[in-house]
């Protein structure tokens, strides 16, 4: 009985330490791969969030150019309209111009059902992908669909008044896009490091205990 007890106090400290070292978990949504450049007006793609989500940072990658990166993340009511048509209705969640380096202190939420577009190149230059694109969002299918609006977004303020739309072919202009599951201003709250160090106090008292009363 005393070597099972003794089992229980070394299994609930190791599950105490580990609870201790915690971190936030993220992924970077998978956009695909680099296929050629485009320069000039700005694209970028869309998806439906198939989950609730936390965007944590954004970065363009350099595949294209090594210029700083402008990008824009927007949350649209509906599905964009097809081109030759556009629309300036969406509510700007995140923007950034002339960022030479990638952001990794966002928290910006996003829910099941949200249509999400994002915009970003590096330089003007735009780095293309396959559109669209299957791809996934915490173990959920996903598509990224093509984006843009006919203005260049690095000498731009914001994106704000211009139309976007969407194709259903062409190329997606890739972003990298960091999530979370959870708030990142929550999940990296550890548990108290002195966890595991309480825990084992706890059993050498009990084991004390039980030695007073054998005695």
């Amino acid at each position: 009985m005393k070597k099972l007890f003794l089992i229980w106090c070394f299994i609930m400290s190791v599950g105490g330490a580990h609870a201790s070292l915690m971190t936030t978990s993220t992924e970077t949504i998978d956009v695909g791969s680099h296929n050629s450049n485009f320069s000039g007006n700005v694209r970028g793609f869309w998806f439906t969030a198939p989950v609730d989500f936390w965007i944590v940072g954004i970065d363009v990658p350099t595949d294209a150019s090594t210029a700083n990166f402008a990008t824009s993340i927007l949350r649209l009511p509906s599905v964009p309209p097809s081109w030759s048509s556009s629309t300036d209705v969406y509510d700007i969640l995140f923007e950034v111009r002339n960022q030479a380096t990638a952001i990794s202190d966002l928290a910006i939420q996003v829910e099941m059902g949200d249509v999400i577009g994002v915009l970003g190149n590096r330089g003007d230059v735009n780095s293309y992908g396959t559109s669209p694109y299957t791809s996934s969002i915490l173990g959920n299918s996903v598509v990224l669909t093509r984006f843009g609006t006919q203005n260049v977004i690095g000498s731009s303020a914001s994106v704000a008044g211009m139309g976007v739309w969407t194709e259903s072919g062409g190329s997606i202009s890739r972003v990298n896009l960091t999530i979370s599951a959870t708030d990142p201003s929550v999940e990296s709250v550890p548990a108290p490091a002195s966890l595991p160090v309480l825990m084992l106090g706890l059993c050498g008292l009990l084991v004390a205990r039980r030695k007073t009363k054998q005695a």
